[in-house]
């Protein structure tokens, strides 16, 4: 499972800040999400393990047939529905 980790400030707050305070902010930020990522990871090899020694089989998908098997889905969804960016803006993101 992944857990999306998120850090959010108010607008107008942010830009009342001096642009040393919004460094400060943003170094802390990032330092903070960069632990709550490695937390997440250890967590999730945790648990994996937990699961393994406990019997789980692991199975490895193809996760790039998974991928292509639901573009055209995901294409119609943002033809409909995600109308507020593009399919080709989010892709963008996903190799970072």
């Amino acid at each position: 499972m992944y857990e999306f980790v998120g850090l959010f400030i108010n607008k107008d707050l942010y830009e009342s800040m001096s642009e040393n305070q919004r460094q400060v902010l943003s170094d802390c930020a990032a330092k903070s999400l960069a632990d709550a990522d490695q937390l997440a990871k250890d967590s999730r090899e945790q648990y994996k393990n937990d699961c393994l020694e406990g019997g789980m089989t692991l199975v490895d998908v193809d996760r790039d047939a998974f991928r292509d098997a639901l573009n055209d889905y995901y294409q119609k969804q943002f033809e409909t529905k995600w109308t507020v960016t593009t399919y080709d803006e989010v892709m963008s993101y996903a190799g970072q």
